[in-house]
């Protein structure tokens, strides 16, 4: 799960020209209200990680791993490490890919 305040400070320090956008966009928890015929309306807060949709999440979900994936490769120098958004693939011996996922 992404922390999203840890995401809002990862962006500030690594994008500082979106972090003022995103900041606005994530300050205050998402809404979503469920309507349902004969029923009460139903609300569902989204108070971590980004929302589902938003066309700057996989953005700032990147920029989020960033720190992770520093760590990673300093940590296991040896280890290929190919992201995709957030898929991970970890290609070398097993004891290398083991001790990476300690991490």
């Amino acid at each position: 799960e992404l922390s999203r305040m840890a995401m809002l400070w990862t962006v500030r320090h690594l994008w500082p020209k979106g972090s003022r956008f995103a900041f606005n966009c994530y300050r205050h928890d998402a809404m979503l209200v469920i309507r349902r015929p004969r029923h009460d309306a139903t609300i569902l807060w989204s108070c971590e990680g980004v929302t589902q949709g938003d066309p700057l999440s996989m953005i700032l979900y990147g920029i989020a791993l960033v720190p992770l994936v520093e760590l990673l490769r300093a940590s296991c120098p040896e280890v290929m490490q190919p992201w995709y958004a957030d898929d991970l693939a970890l290609l070398s011996h097993h004891h290398s890919n083991a001790r990476c996922l300690k991490i």
